[in-house]
C-alpha cells in the first residue's frame, strides 16, 4: 500500500503563518487540501527557575480553562485560545531561541482581557500577573508586586 502524495499545488497564507497545499494521492489519485501551520511543541521554554521545558499545548488549555470557568462553554474557547495565543507567539517571536514562561503568561493575559475582564483577572491573578488588592471594596489591578501596594490610610 502506497501513502506517498504528490504537491500539485502550494501557497502560503498572506496574514497567517500557514501553508495551504493541494495534494494528490500517487495510488489512487485523489485530491485533497491540507493547511501546515508551525507549532511551538518542538520549542524549547524557560522557566521560571532558568531550566529549560517542552512547550506544551494541553497545559495552556488546562490553565486558560481554569480562567474561564465563568463561562458555558469554557472547553471549546480555552482550545481556540491556546490556537490563538499559540500563533500570536510564532509571528512575535524567534522560535528557534527558547521563549520565556512568562512571555507566554503575559500574552495570554493579554488575550484574555481583550475577550473577557473576569477571566483576565482570574488568570492574572493565578499566574502572578496582576495582584488583587482589596480597596474601598473594590479589586485594583494596578500593582502587579508587593512593593506597589499602597499603604492603609
Amino acid at each position: 500500500m502506497n501513502k506517498k502524495t504528490t504537491i500539485p499545488n502550494s501557497r502560503p497564507h498572506k496574514k497567517a503563518p500557514q501553508v495551504w497545499r493541494r495534494r494528490q494521492c500517487t495510488s489512487c489519485g485523489r485530491v485533497f487540501t491540507t493547511y501546515e501551520r508551525p507549532s511551538l511543541e518542538d520549542v524549547a521554554l524557560l522557566s521560571h527557575s532558568g531550566g529549560q521545558v517542552q512547550f506544551s499545548p494541553g497545559k495552556l488549555i488546562i490553565s486558560i480553562n481554569r480562567a474561564l470557568l465563568n463561562l458555558p462553554d469554557a472547553a471549546t474557547t480555552s482550545y481556540e485560545f491556546a490556537r490563538t495565543i499559540e500563533l500570536r507567539l510564532i509571528t512575535r517571536y524567534d522560535i528557534s531561541s527558547p521563549i520565556t514562561v512568562s512571555a507566554i503568561a503575559d500574552e495570554t493575559y493579554r488575550t484574555l482581557k481583550q475577550f473577557d475582564e473576569l477571566s483576565a483577572l482570574q488568570y492574572g491573578a493565578q499566574h502572578g500577573i496582576i495582584a488583587s488588592i482589596r480597596r474601598r471594596g473594590r479589586p485594583s489591578t494596578t500593582a502587579t508586586s508587593a512593593d506597589d501596594v499602597p499603604a492603609h490610610e
